[in-house]
């Protein structure tokens, strides 16, 4: 998209006084006033006002729910044509992250509190970003030994290309924060150590690591993988014939993917109706015409074959021959490590409006909070918490 088509997309935009496009935001983007900016050719404006919420434009732009978020509540949809919200913030961001230096350089620390941010995926580089906007000195703590969560593995390249998520996390991390990598939260350090180092504030966004149990015959097989592990090491990985198990974007995602890189048959299977899949409907459509066989009301009984993966059967006794097999069925957080933060009766760590949890300073978000949490939503409970933190640093600090 150039700037002339950027300009006629956004001339659909009314303008409205009341915009229920910003409440369909999960992250509360003002969407009218950055288009007005695009109208007026004020791309640098555009991307700031972008910036304000979000880090993650490029990516949002590309991956969000647009259909049941802010293009679903655009008073044009009742027509059936929304704005291209979507389209119009990529390509703000894109532009943005190419010639603009807003959001990438360092702020002057204006606070002697210290903040840890744990987990470097969308919710924690959200937290890190704005808390050092704040004036903040902030230590971003990752496991792995590179910064972008599911950034990383979990979206594949038709939805996010490589190079434009590599360009989002350098944006974020160039500015004056502390990055260290290969530091694991449960393994290497606690939050008491944390406090003891002399961090008034956490921030934990450690996600979900541990994949959820499909309660069937076979999952120990060669062969059957859960999508986390699949997604990263799917170079690795030979397959032909595969079977989805899930409804969700993560299980578009593994489909498309591997259909990309040549699998003869790729059958996904979903135990509900097809209005009760999870994934965005446009990668739901764009899966079937690419020659993947979507099939709802298909709960699975067994994974069977000899040492090796060979077939797959539902409750209806239907059968799908498969060398490959990967549940996408979702994910839990590791709850052994949350030492005695309260969970809810969902096995989410339990905050308060403020993104507090039980332990006083001890915040959370992403999908510790929010079962499945799409990157939007990621990002919204980030910045409740980053609020949450600067309203208790006043308090201390008042204190004194």
């Amino acid at each position: 998209m150039d700037l002339n088509e950027a300009k006629e997309k956004a001339s659909k935009c009314l303008g409205c006084e009341n915009p229920m496009c910003v409440k369909g935001c999960p992250i509360g983007i003002d969407i009218p006033k950055f288009i007005k900016c695009i109208k007026e050719d004020n791309l640098e404006e555009a991307y700031k006002i972008i910036l304000e919420k979000s880090h993650f434009g490029s990516v949002c732009g590309r991956v969000c729910s647009h259909d049941s978020q802010c293009m679903g509540k655009c008073i044009q949809s009742e027509k059936g044509e929304p704005v291209e919200i979507g389209a119009l913030e990529a390509f703000v961001s894109d532009w943005g992250l190419k010639n603009s230096t807003a959001g990438k350089t360092g702020n002057k620390v204006l606070n002697k509190e210290r903040i840890a941010v744990v987990g470097a995926g969308p919710a924690g580089l959200t937290a890190a970003i704005q808390l050092e906007r704040r004036g903040y000195a902030v230590t971003l703590f990752e496991k792995t030994t590179e910064v972008g969560g599911i950034l990383q593995y979990g979206i594949p390249e038709n939805r996010l290309p490589k190079e434009l998520m590599y360009d989002t996390v350098d944006a974020i991390t160039m500015a004056r924060m502390e990055v260290e990598v290969g530091k694991e939260f449960g393994k290497d350090f606690i939050l008491g150590d944390l406090f003891r180092q002399g961090y008034r504030a956490v921030f934990l966004a450690i996600g979900c690591d541990n994949p959820k149990r499909l309660m069937v015959n076979g999952t120990d097989k060669r062969g059957v993988y859960n999508a986390k592990d699949f997604l990263k090491r799917i170079e690795y990985i030979k397959f032909e014939n595969v079977v989805v198990i899930g409804g969700g974007n993560v299980a578009m995602d593994v489909a498309r993917t591997v259909k990309e890189k040549g699998a003869k048959t790729v059958n996904v299977l979903y135990r509900r109706a097809r209005e009760e899949m999870k994934a965005n409907q446009k990668e739901i459509i764009a899966a079937i015409e690419s020659g993947i066989n979507v099939v709802p009301n298909s709960v699975v009984t067994d994974i069977m074959g000899n040492e090796s993966v060979g077939m797959v059967k539902c409750q209806n006794n239907t059968t799908y021959k498969c060398d490959t097999v990967v549940i996408a069925i979702g994910s839990l957080p590791d709850l052994t490590i949350l030492e005695d933060i309260k969970l809810t009766d969902e096995d989410l760590v339990q905050v308060n409006e403020n993104g507090e949890t039980s332990r006083e300073n001890v915040f959370a978000g992403g999908d510790l909070t929010c079962r499945n949490a799409n990157i939007s939503e990621a990002i919204k409970s980030a910045n409740i918490a980053v609020e949450g933190i600067e309203k208790k640093m006043i308090e201390y600090k008042r204190s004194l």
